[in-house]
């Protein structure tokens, strides 16, 4: 049975060789592990209701998958750590502004029910989408089991 840092470790070096960075470095993968650790862990506290535990972690996310884009060697991997890093970024910016906008709602449930994705502009709402579209086709290239 795979450790949960086993797991990460082979999906960490399988997602930099599938975008074509059979040679990533190991420190590289190592930050991308690290940051998808972060956000995996902000995701969970969002889904808590702790957007202020998430804003912490999608921040932490950025900031280790820009060191792992820092570290990359190759420019494919430097395209998937900046993606993932936007992608982070992008949900900080939106956890942010969903606690500014706290007070401007009258109905807390309303306010619990919204999406982060409601407290972006149009432009960063589109590149949200796209980053997460890639990151799920990403994950499902990792997963899939080979016929």
């Amino acid at each position: 049975m795979l450790s949960k840092r086993q797991f990460l470790a082979w999906t960490g070096t399988t997602v930099l060789s599938l975008a074509g960075c059979v040679t990533a470095n190991m420190e590289a993968v190592d930050y991308y592990i690290k940051g998808d650790d972060a956000y995996e862990a902000a995701e969970e506290a969002r889904s808590n209701g702790d957007l202020e535990g998430a804003l912490e972690e999608y921040e932490r996310a950025a900031e280790r998958f820009d060191a792992a884009y820092e570290a990359s060697e190759t420019e494919q991997a430097k395209t998937f750590s900046y993606e993932a890093r936007e992608l982070a970024r992008l949900h900080a910016r939106a956890a942010r502004n969903k606690l500014e906008a706290k007070n401007e709602f009258d109905d807390e449930a309303a306010y619990e029910r919204a999406d982060l994705a409601e407290f972006l502009e149009a432009d960063e709402r589109t590149l949200l989408e796209e980053y997460e579209i890639r990151k799920t086709s990403a994950f499902e290239r990792r997963t899939r089991i080979p016929t």
